[in-house]
């Protein structure tokens, strides 16, 4: 037997080559199965985010417009309550 690197050649039965070349043919299958369902939970995560990021900007959209409209709300209360105070006081100086 000759020797390379330091290493001694593995002989191999022929069955057992082809036992061998049957397990490594369904790992390499297993890991591609494996990639291709790390690939489908990368894609849901950013399907994911990309709803939440849209979610988010909806609820500080709708934050503000409700914001909005309160600050209004209480503008024409305001507005409203010294004009009752106005219409009192001609009311009762007549």
């Amino acid at each position: 037997m000759r020797k390379t690197g330091g290493f001694e050649p593995v002989r191999i039965k022929s069955s057992e080559k082809d036992a061998l070349i049957a397990e490594l043919r369904q790992q390499l299958y297993d890991l591609k199965t494996q990639d291709r369902d790390y690939k489908g939970v990368t894609d849901d995560i950013h399907v994911t985010e990309g709803r939440y990021r849209h979610l988010s900007d909806d609820k500080v959209r709708a934050e503000l417009e409700q914001r909005a409209r309160l600050n209004r709300d209480m503008d024409e209360i305001a507005d409203l309550r010294k004009k009752v105070d106005d219409l009192k006081f001609l009311l009762g100086e007549k």
